[in-house]
């Protein structure tokens, strides 16, 4: 029996005989008892999803389910995202790097720095045209 208060996960089935992309829906409140697969229409996005994504939540909804199909909604993070959200930590940690290197240490003093003059051109700058 599905119940909206039970806990659902998604697990792979890679050596089915019937099916290599197989995504078996189990019961994560009852040490993963499978209760079924998803469609092999879904199962090759879910695949990736469980594989390169982050699957967040598996819910049940009795209101869309009959008896011959069962409907469940995932929360996930796509591949894509998760991918993106590893390259901008990479990023991150290469920015901060890069900044404690190019600082002085904290516990010495600095000195105060004399200000550089600037000076200006005098002459206004020349514009060239050209003919194409």
């Amino acid at each position: 029996m599905f119940r909206e208060t039970h806990m659902y996960g998604l697990a792979e089935e890679p050596n089915n005989p019937h099916d290599s992309n197989a995504i078996m829906v189990v019961r994560t409140d009852q040490d993963g008892r499978h209760v079924g697969y998803l469609g092999s229409e879904f199962a090759r996005h879910a695949k990736s999803i469980l594989q390169h994504g982050n699957l967040i939540s598996v819910s049940y909804d009795s209101k869309k389910s009959n008896e011959y199909r069962r409907v469940f909604h995932l929360e996930y993070e796509s591949p894509a995202l998760v991918a993106e959200r590893h390259r901008v930590a990479i990023l991150e940690q290469q920015l901060a790097e890069y900044i404690q290197s190019q600082r002085e240490p904290s516990s010495l003093a600095s000195p105060k720095k004399k200000r550089k003059s600037v000076t200006f051109c005098p002459n206004s700058p020349q514009i060239i045209s050209v003919d194409i």
